[in-house]
C-alpha cells in the first residue's frame, strides 16, 4: 500500500449500499457496508496481497476481498459467524444445490402434508394453503389461576385510553398482569392468512374448529410425533447468566430452551428438514461442501419459523417481520409462518445470493494452512479460532481490515446460539471450548461474577487481538476498522487496546462514512441517540515522524460541535449531534489516551447529562449566538 507517512489515506466520500443477493442468503448481526469495504481493500492493497480479519463476522472482508482478487484469512471465536462465512464463498453448484433443496422438501413434506391447510372463506375449498398463523400466548393468571390471553386487545389502557407496553388484563378477573413476570404455557390461534388456489381468494380469516384441534394436535402430541419420526430437537437451556436472558426476560416468561421459540408445529418440521437432509446426503452421496451448504439453507429457514415475528399494517404492508431486532424479543401476539412457504422464499434468496457470488468470482480454494495462501495453491482461510491465537507467521499480513465489537450493542454469541443448537455436530466449525470467554463484549445485565465482562474486559480482550494483529502486520502494513458507539466507555477501550497494542495513528487517519440509507430505520437504530454510520479509523505499524499531537481541550470541542451544528438549516438528532461531537473530539481522546488518562477522567467530560443539556439547547431554527459549554453546564 506504501508508506502509510506519506499520508495516502482514505477520504473518498462513498454512498453506503444495501446488502447485495450474496449477503441475504443468511441473517448476521451489524454486516458494515459492503462497498465501504471493498473501497478500502482497493486503497490499501494491491492484487493477490494478503489480508486479514480478526473479527470476521458476516464475511464482509471475505467476500468484498475475494472478488477483488485478494488472499484472505478471516478468524471469529463465534462458530456461526464461521459457518456463515464459509458457506457464503464455498465452491458448489446452484444447480445442484437448488435440485437438493427441492427433494428435501418433498421427503418433509409427506410428512406434513395438511400441517399448513385450511378451508377457504369463499369457496369452502378445505385445502386452501395457510400462508400464516396469528397467534397470542396464553398464561396462568396470577390472581385467579385462570388461562387468560395476551392478544394486543387484552392490553391495559393508560388515563389517556392508550394501550399500556407490557401491562395485559385478565380475561376473567380483570386484574392487571405484568408480561415480564408471566410464563407463557401454551397459545391460541387469532387468525389465519391463506390463498386458495381453486378461486383465487387471498384473505385472513377467524380459526375453524378444524385450525384450532390441528394445533391442538400438535401441541398435545408433540413427544409422540417427534418419537414416530425419529426427530432430535436441540434441548439446549438457555443460561440464567447470560446478558440477553437476563435482559429479554426469557426465564422469566417462560422460554427457558431455544426449542420453546417454535410451535410445536414448526419445531416438528425444523427438525424433520434438519433430520431429512442427513438422510438425503447419503442418498445423494453430496461432497461436504453441498451438504454444508444444505444445512446453511435451512439455518437461514429458521429465522423465519421460530415466534419471534410479528405483523403490523404500519410495518412493511403487514407482511411479516422476523426477528428484526438484536434480541430475543418474542412478541405477545406472534406469527407462525409456514416453512414450506418460507423454504420456497428461501430459495428465491440463495438462486439470487449464488448469481451474485459468481458474478464476483468462482471456484475459490479454501484451505487451513496459512502456507498454501503465500504459496498461491488457496484463495482464503476461515477459522473459528480465538483470533489472538491464530496461527499465521509474524510480517506475513498485508493489512488487516476488520469491524471490532461494538461493546455491549450486540451479544453475538449469545444471539448466535439460536442457530448453534441446531447446527452442533452438523457443520465443521465446532462450539470452542472456551465458549464465550473470548468473544470481546460488554455485559449490561449479567451480575455472574464467573461470566460478566465489563469494559476493562473488553479492553484487554481487544488489546490481545491487536497485539496479534501488530505482529503478524508487515512493518509497512495498515490497520484500518470501522467503530461507532454512543458510550464513550467503548470508544476509549477500542481505541485504548489500538494504541497500547503498538499501532500509531495520524489526524489524517480518521474518517466518518454515512450509515446504509435502508437501514436507518431498522429496530436496532431506531432508539434515539445511536449514531449511525462509522467512523473508519487508520493506524499505521511504524511511529511516524509527523504524527500530531492535538492540544485542544473536549471544551473546546464541544464548543466547537455546538457552532456547526447551529449553522445548519435543519433538525439533527442527538445520534447526529455525537457523531459530530465524536469526529471533533477524536484527537482529543486519543491525545488524553496517550497522556494516561483513564475511564474515570474521560467519562467525566463526556457526560451523557451534559451532553444531553448541550444538545436541548442548540436552537437550530434561529440565528442565535449558540451557548458556551460553561453556559450549559451552568443549566
Amino acid at each position: 500500500m506504501g508508506e502509510i507517512n506519506q499520508k495516502k489515506y482514505f477520504s473518498k466520500h462513498v454512498k453506503s449500499l444495501g446488502h447485495t443477493p450474496i449477503y441475504k442468503m443468511h441473517k448476521y448481526f451489524a454486516r458494515r457496508p459492503h462497498n465501504i469495504f471493498r473501497e478500502l481493500i482497493d486503497f490499501y492493497t494491491k492484487e493477490g496481497q494478503i489480508i486479514f480479519d480478526p473479527f470476521g463476522g458476516g464475511g464482509v472482508t471475505l467476500i468484498e476481498g475475494l472478488t477483488l482478487n485478494r488472499k484472505i484469512v478471516s478468524t471469529d471465536v463465534n462458530p456461526v459467524a464461521s459457518f456463515i462465512q464459509y458457506c457464503q464463498v464455498c465452491d458448489v453448484d446452484a444447480a445442484k444445490i437448488l435440485s437438493y433443496a427441492l427433494d428435501l422438501k418433498k421427503m418433509v413434506k409427506g410428512h406434513f402434508e395438511d400441517s399448513f391447510t385450511t378451508e377457504c372463506g369463499d369457496c369452502k375449498n378445505n385445502k386452501a394453503h395457510v400462508r400464516w398463523i396469528e397467534h397470542a400466548y396464553l398464561i396462568k393468571c396470577p390472581h385467579c389461576s385462570k388461562n387468560t390471553s395476551f392478544r394486543n386487545d387484552n392490553k391495559a389502557l393508560n388515563d389517556a385510553g392508550k394501550p399500556k407496553n407490557g401491562i395485559y388484563v385478565c380475561d376473567h378477573c380483570s386484574s392487571n398482569i405484568k408480561a415480564a413476570d408471566a410464563p407463557r404455557i401454551s397459545s391460541e390461534i387469532i387468525s389465519l392468512r391463506y390463498r386458495c388456489k381453486k378461486c383465487g381468494a387471498h384473505d385472513a380469516k377467524e380459526p375453524s374448529r378444524d385450525d384450532i384441534e390441528k394445533h391442538k394436535q400438535y401441541s398435545e402430541n408433540l413427544e409422540k410425533l417427534k418419537t414416530s419420526l425419529g426427530l432430535h430437537f436441540p434441548d439446549f437451556e438457555i443460561p440464567a447468566e447470560w446478558d440477553r436472558q437476563q435482559e429479554d426476560c426469557l426465564h422469566r416468561k417462560g422460554f427457558m430452551k431455544f426449542t420453546d421459540f417454535f410451535t410445536p408445529r414448526n419445531l416438528l418440521i425444523s427438525a424433520s428438514f434438519f433430520e431429512m437432509a442427513k438422510k438425503l446426503k447419503i442418498q445423494k452421496d453430496m461432497s461436504d461442501p453441498e451438504y454444508d451448504f444444505l444445512i446453511f439453507i435451512l439455518s437461514s429457514l429458521i429465522r423465519y419459523t421460530n415466534n419471534m415475528n410479528f405483523s403490523t399494517s404500519s410495518w412493511m404492508d403487514g407482511r411479516p417481520v422476523a426477528w428484526a431486532k438484536h434480541a430475543f424479543w418474542i412478541p405477545n401476539q406472534f406469527i407462525e409462518a409456514n416453512p414450506f412457504e418460507y423454504f420456497d422464499n428461501r430459495l428465491k434468496a440463495i438462486k439470487s445470493g449464488l448469481k451474485d457470488r459468481d458474478s464476483r468470482f468462482n471456484s475459490k480454494k479454501s484451505t487451513l494452512n496459512f502456507s498454501n495462501l503465500e504459496k498461491g495453491s488457496a484463495d482464503f482461510m476461515v477459522q473459528c479460532v480465538d483470533s489472538k491465537q491464530v496461527d499465521i507467521p509474524d510480517g506475513s499480513i498485508d493489512m488487516i481490515i476488520t469491524d471490532p465489537p461494538y461493546g455491549s450493542n450486540v451479544q453475538y454469541g449469545e444471539l448466535c446460539a439460536f442457530w448453534q443448537v441446531w447446527l452442533e455436530g452438523r457443520t465443521k466449525f465446532p462450539l470452542p471450548e472456551h465458549k464465550l470467554a473470548s468473544e470481546a463484549v460488554v455485559h449490561r445485565k449479567t451480575k455472574n461474577k464467573t461470566y460478566q465482562k465489563d469494559f476493562s474486559d473488553y479492553y484487554e480482550l481487544l488489546l490481545g487481538v491487536f497485539q496479534k494483529c501488530n505482529s503478524v502486520l508487515k512493518s509497512d502494513g495498515c490497520l484500518v476498522y470501522t467503530f461507532n458507539n454512543k458510550d464513550i466507555r467503548a470508544w476509549y477501550a477500542v481505541i485504548k487496546a489500538t494504541l497500547d497494542a503498538g499501532f500509531h495513528i495520524e489526524p489524517e487517519g480518521i474518517f466518518y462514512q454515512e450509515a446504509i440509507h435502508a437501514y436507518r430505520d431498522t429496530a436496532h437504530l431506531r432508539h434515539d441517540g445511536t449514531p449511525q454510520g462509522d467512523f473508519i479509523y487508520t493506524f499505521s505499524k511504524k511511529s511516524l515522524p509527523n504524527e500530531k499531537d492535538y492540544n485542544g481541550s473536549f471544551n473546546e470541542c464541544l464548543n466547537d460541535t455546538m457552532l456547526k451544528l447551529q449553522e445548519k438549516d435543519c433538525s439533527v438528532s442527538f445520534g447526529e449531534f455525537l457523531v459530530e461531537l465524536y469526529a471533533n473530539s477524536a484527537l482529543c481522546l486519543i491525545r488524553q489516551i496517550k497522556d494516561g488518562a483513564n475511564i474515570e477522567d474521560i467519562e467525566n467530560e463526556f457526560n451523557s447529562m451534559l451532553l444531553e443539556k448541550a444538545y436541548a439547547r442548540i436552537d437550530l431554527r434561529t440565528n442565535q449566538e449558540t451557548e458556551s459549554l460553561a453556559d450549559v453546564a451552568a443549566c
